[in-house]
């Protein structure tokens, strides 16, 4: 998946100030793929 290359970067570049909204963005792009993966996993 490239976004999580995009998001080590971005994490990797900002770190005290992107993490929170960076993982928020990451949180609201993948919401459906993490919820599929738990609803598979359980």
């Amino acid at each position: 998946m490239p976004g999580c290359f995009d998001m080590q970067k971005k994490l990797n570049r900002g770190h005290a100030r992107s993490v929170e909204k960076g993982y928020i963005e990451y949180e609201e792009k993948y919401k459906m793929d993490v919820t599929r993966e738990t609803a598979n996993g359980s």
